[in-house]
């Protein structure tokens, strides 16, 4: 995207002479990025998040599970209606499904659907004022994920769609908290739903700062086997599920942390274990410690205290079937996704407190619910086959 701030400007994307002399001119989007690092005022005049009360036309909003950006529908979704006082939803939709930074009908990954003749029908309706189809109308359709293996070559992902209000009026929210058990890797413990017993364990886990690759540059996309990650983060595995249950929006974590460093990243993954040991993503979240107590406002960690610091994972869907385990992973670095932090450090993580926990927002389908109201089409594509490689002591991917 970066590259586009030197394309021709809308309405008549002109080719003129004046585009010519006036396109190598322009500072690169790049360089704002870096002037605008917090919330400053830069973003609280131009970012839709701190303006939901402004928005008053039909919105028809399309994210991907795959997609890192994949929040702003729910988001916009929910900060509208709270911004408007309840406004009533049904001049909003929203679809999140199995696809990356694509339009529904053009990903490797699948099911999709037709989006551009939808986004047509919807906005025939509620601009056009022309009769239409208004029975899903004010809702969010979302696919909620089967157990999908890790791997980057999916094309059809398993799983159904489910057509519901929002938030989902069946979420339960399942709290595990984090806990120590004595075993071979002092790196790994449990999560378990019994209340903490005030036990408290400290975990300190060194700094590698390339670890982190199998993650890609966002979170986004089909990936890789999280096990190699894993075994640079402190892992807490459930026991085995006994009774399958899905999963649909915004997974929370509450840490418990420290570092010996003035700047640290804090990573944590939610995951999920395969009986033959093979680990995928389902989702995750980051957070530079410099601005657990701001977003505005930045300031190097004190070193030696512990900071409270809760929030939200990426909004997923996921159905954790019989035999699986649930993993929550965290981790202090991220690479190429976080710049590394130039000291070295160890980050420090503790468990057996109330503090330490991850909640899960699980859903229970109706067998009779209705699919979603679009007809479904295959993926146009194979994905690309990229795969890790080791040379010379490196991880490449291809």
């Amino acid at each position: 995207m970066d590259h586009e701030n030197a394309l021709p400007r809308p309405p008549h994307f002109s080719l003129d002479n004046d585009w010519r002399q006036q396109r190598f001119n322009k500072p690169p989007w790049t360089m704002l990025y870096l002037q605008h690092q917090s919330d400053d005022a830069f973003y609280k005049r131009n970012s839709v998040m701190f303006n939901y009360s402004q928005i008053d036309v039909p919105m028809y909003l399309v994210a991907g599970l795959y997609d890192g950006y994949r929040d702003y529908a729910t988001n916009i979704y929910d900060g509208v209606r709270e911004a408007k006082g309840g406004r009533n939803a049904q001049d909003m939709k929203v679809v999140v499904g199995p696809w990356n930074h694509v339009w529904p009908e053009d990903g490797p990954m699948g099911p999709g659907y037709s989006g551009l003749n939808e986004a047509v029908r919807w906005f025939d309706t509620h601009l056009k004022g022309l009769d239409g189809e208004e029975e899903e109308d004010g809702k969010v359709t979302m696919f909620v994920r089967d157990a999908v293996p890790p791997g980057r070559k999916h094309v059809k992902i398993p799983g159904r769609w489910l057509t519901t209000s929002w938030p989902i009026p069946s979420t339960d929210h399942k709290v595990f908290f984090l806990a120590h058990t004595p075993t071979v890797s002092p790196l790994s413990g449990k999560l378990t739903q019994d209340s903490p017993t005030n036990e408290s364990h400290v975990y300190r886990l060194p700094y590698k700062s390339t670890s982190g690759t199998q993650q890609g540059t966002w979170f986004g996309e089909a990936l890789p086997d999280m096990a190699p990650y894993d075994s640079h983060s402190i892992t807490f595995d459930s026991e085995l599920v006994v009774e399958e249950f899905s999963i649909a929006g915004y997974p929370k974590v509450s840490l418990l942390v420290g570092a010996d460093a003035q700047l640290a990243h804090i990573v944590v993954r939610l995951e999920d274990v395969f009986p033959d040991g093979r680990v995928s993503h389902i989702t995750g979240g980051l957070r530079n410690m410099a601005y657990i107590n701001s977003r505005d406002s930045p300031e190097p960690i004190k070193v030696g205290n512990w900071f409270h610091v809760e929030f939200d994972l990426h909004v997923t869907t996921w159905t954790f079937r019989q035999g699986h385990r649930i993993r929550l992973a965290a981790s202090s670095s991220v690479f190429p996704m976080a710049w590394p932090t130039p000291f070295k450090m160890n980050t420090y993580l503790q468990t057996g407190t109330a503090f330490s926990s991850v909640t899960l927002p699980t859903i229970s389908i109706p067998i009779d619910h209705k699919p979603a109201p679009f007809v479904h089409l295959e993926p146009r594509r194979d994905a690309e086959d990229l795969e890790m490689e080791k040379r010379d002591g490196m991880e490449i991917i291809r």
